[in-house]
């Protein structure tokens, strides 16, 4: 999760957004927590298709 994390910051730095100190550390953190939390959410039923 720390490298997703890393990675999106990096994407916003590679993108040309303005990134401060303070925003990369926030996107930094936030960004596998979100991630996490969706993936939590979502419940997988074996054998079912959509």
């Amino acid at each position: 999760m720390i490298l997703v994390g890393g990675g999106l910051a990096w994407l916003y730095a590679a993108s040309g957004t303005v990134l401060t100190a303070i925003l990369a550390v926030n996107v930094g953190a936030t960004a596998p927590l979100v991630l996490q939390t969706l993936a939590s959410e979502v419940e997988i039923e074996p054998g079912k298709t959509n």
